[in-house]
């Protein structure tokens, strides 16, 4: 016959067990690198290690020139006389001091002068050494500096001219031959603006100057040195005198 009608449906039914896990499955790709974080601010300092021991002291170096300044003078209340003899030539000169009243005056012997030298030897008669010093350690002469001043006495004949000076002389003290014999060093000849003559006296603080830089004379450890003040004539025909206060420095290093 003929099909009934669909019946109602039916309550559900409990829910079943969970079926098994199914397989893993495959790993995907790897993703894009992220970008660099920013830097992380620095650590606090750590603490100091402890001192190391101290090395060795080295080997001691050699000792350096003698360096230096050292100021002049011939300058006192008494008449200071420097001279040339009749051709020109320094005749009275004056050993420079380091305070008033203690300059010393020289007479050069004929030819002294064109030697470089000025001799202190054994003889009867008594005699005021020069004023010197003596070099405690080796050092080189670099800068002269002199300034004379009239003190308003001397003669200047017509026409002369006269070139004030200051030098360095020399000498090695000795204990066998008993003399002092000092040899000028040419290098160290440093002269000033000249006086010209006019055949009467200097007018009092007639000023001149005169300097010479750039020198490199060596003077050895022990060396007795002197500071020699005069004057050097040109058309000159009969003795030329001066009186002056004189005022220096020399550069030593």
């Amino acid at each position: 016959g003929s099909t009934g009608v669909t019946g109602a449906t039916g309550a559900t039914g409990d829910i079943g067990d969970t079926g098994a896990t199914g397989p893993t499955g495959a790993t995907g790709t790897t993703g894009a690198t992220g970008a660099t974080g920013a830097t992380g601010s620095a650590g606090a300092d750590g603490t100091d290690g402890d001192t190391g021991p101290t090395g060795p002291t080295g080997p001691q170096g050699a000792i350096g020139p003698a360096s230096g300044f050292i100021p002049f003078s011939v300058t006192n209340q008494t008449l200071q006389i420097i001279s040339t003899d009749s051709g020109g030539n320094p005749q009275a000169i004056q050993f420079a001091g380091f305070s008033p009243e203690s300059q010393t005056m020289k007479v050069l012997a004929p030819g002294e002068w064109e030697a470089r030298t000025i001799s202190y030897t054994q003889g009867p008669e008594t005699v005021y050494y020069s004023i010197s010093f003596i070099m405690p350690q080796a050092g080189t002469v670099r800068n002269i500096y002199v300034t004379f001043a009239s003190q308003g006495l001397g003669f200047i004949e017509d026409g002369a001219i006269m070139y004030p000076f200051v030098c360095l002389a020399t000498a090695i003290p000795s204990s066998t031959q008993n003399q002092l014999i000092y040899t000028i060093l040419e290098d160290t000849i440093t002269y000033t603006e000249p006086y010209e003559g006019t055949g009467g006296n200097i007018p009092t603080l007639a000023i001149r100057n005169g300097s010479t830089t750039g020198l490199n004379v060596v003077i050895p450890e022990g060396t007795l040195v002197g500071i020699v003040v005069g004057w050097l004539g040109e058309n000159v025909s009969v003795e030329q005198e001066g009186v002056f206060s004189v005022f220096g420095g020399i550069y030593i290093n």
